[in-house]
């Protein structure tokens, strides 16, 4: 049996106090963003390291190398 979920509008959403991981409000359902792990969040590191590097020297972008 499958569960809807309920549906929640940003005015609600902003009432819910602030967890860990974070929540995202996507098409007025609540998830928890979860850090991506393994292969996917070395790929996302190296990413955002080469957009931070070319975007100092080019001075047209800027990427944060912090974790959640």
């Amino acid at each position: 049996m499958a569960v809807t979920p309920q549906r929640m509008t940003l005015a609600e959403f902003l009432k819910l106090p602030e967890v860990k991981p974070a929540r995202e409000l996507r098409h007025g359902v609540v998830s928890q963003n979860v850090p991506p792990a393994g292969e996917h969040g070395s790929i996302r590191s190296w990413f955002g390291a080469q957009v931070y590097i070319f975007g100092e020297l080019q001075r047209i972008a800027q990427a944060s190398l912090r974790r959640e």
